[in-house]
């Protein structure tokens, strides 16, 4: 089976884009860019689900991406109506001395 064809879901992914201007506590202004659509593929990691307080649930997801996907440590996907924040910078993995796909942990904070 092709890699391709493991890439079953689809998300919108949001990156900060800082268009130079400042709000009023004199931080960067921060606009999200959209890209909607992204092939990938979105797999529980390790069954690791984490309660705090009964309040505070945090989900762990593995999610896989094209080299082509406008991926960054400061992403946030959206996948079926969940939010998943990036939580670490993309992993890249190589086959033959090129760049196959990325691999990145996220996580869904609830509560």
């Amino acid at each position: 089976m092709s890699f391709l064809a493991l890439l079953i879901h689809q998300v919108d992914v949001s990156n900060p884009t800082f268009p130079g201007g400042v709000n009023r506590y004199g931080d960067p202004d921060e606009t999200p860019t959209v890209t909607a659509g992204v092939r990938c593929r979105v797999q529980p990691a390790g069954g690791d689900e984490r309660l705090d307080n009964r309040d505070t649930r945090t989900t762990r997801m593995r999610v896989f991406f094209l080299p082509s996907a406008p991926i960054t440590a400061l992403s946030t996907l959206t996948w079926l109506g969940r939010t998943l924040r990036v939580s670490a910078e993309p992993e890249p993995y190589y086959d033959s001395g090129a760049l196959h796909h990325y691999e990145v942990d996220t996580e869904e904070v609830l509560g």
